[in-house]
Parts: structure tokens; C-alpha cells; sequence
């Protein structure tokens, strides 16, 4: 069973899953075009003696729409909610979820200590 970091650390690469079937492509953020409602509801709770966990609950909220997003798509084809509106809800996502230093990639950019991608590393090992 997945923990609650890690349901949200996936829903982070929601745009990477999905970019295709919204037309996504060469994704940046714009923090012009986040939801400044849950923005400020974020910033309440984390302004209240810095409750982070608070935060989290905020955070898991905004992944838990996006999750379900993401399930009709993958298993209707589309969903009737705008492309523009769970683009909106991915970048909220994520802009908060850095402010509490979680981030995510997707597995073919994640480099480790040494510079090698997990594929490179494999490929070494296959090699040895």
C-alpha cells in the first residue's frame, strides 16, 4: 500500500503521465495560473504555527482530484473536466509541494550521486 508522500509524489508526475493526451508538451510552470484559493489555503494552515501536516492535507486534497482525474482517463479516455483546469491543478500541486521540498521526476531523469540514470546503471551491470 502506498503512503500518503508517495500517492502524492505520483500524482506529481500527473503531466508526465498524461501529456499526451492533453497536448502538453515542453511543460513549465506558470505560477501566474495556479488556483489561489488552495493557495491561500495552504498558506492559512502553514501560517498557523508552521503546520506542515496541515499542508499536507491540503496538498493530498488537490493529488486526490488529480488521481481521480487521471483513472477516468486511463480507463474511459477522456474526462469531462477541461485540460486547462487539471493543468491548473497539476501546477498548484506541484508549486506547493515544493514549498515543502517534495518534487518528483519521472525514473528515466532521475540521476544519482555520481551522474548515471538508473538505465545506465543497469546497462553496467549488465555489462559486468
Amino acid at each position: 500500500m502506498m503512503s500518503a508522500i508517495s500517492k502524492i509524489l505520483w500524482i506529481l508526475l500527473f503531466a508526465h503521465h498524461h501529456d499526451q493526451k492533453f497536448g502538453w508538451e515542453n511543460i513549465e510552470l506558470d505560477t501566474a495560473k495556479i488556483d489561489q484559493s488552495e493557495v491561500e489555503k495552504f498558506t492559512t494552515v502553514i501560517n498557523n504555527d508552521f503546520d506542515f501536516p496541515g499542508g499536507l492535507v491540503v496538498i493530498f486534497e488537490i493529488a486526490k482530484k488529480l488521481r481521480k482525474e487521471g483513472n477516468i482517463i486511463v480507463y474511459q479516455g477522456k474526462t469531462a473536466t477541461h485540460s486547462d483546469e487539471l493543468f491548473k491543478q497539476w501546477q498548484t500541486l506541484v508549486t506547493l509541494a515544493e514549498v515543502l521540498g517534495l518534487t518528483a521526476q519521472p525514473e528515466s531523469e532521475i540521476t544519482t550521486n555520481n551522474g548515471l540514470t538508473d538505465a545506465e546503471i543497469e546497462e553496467l551491470i549488465q555489462k559486468r
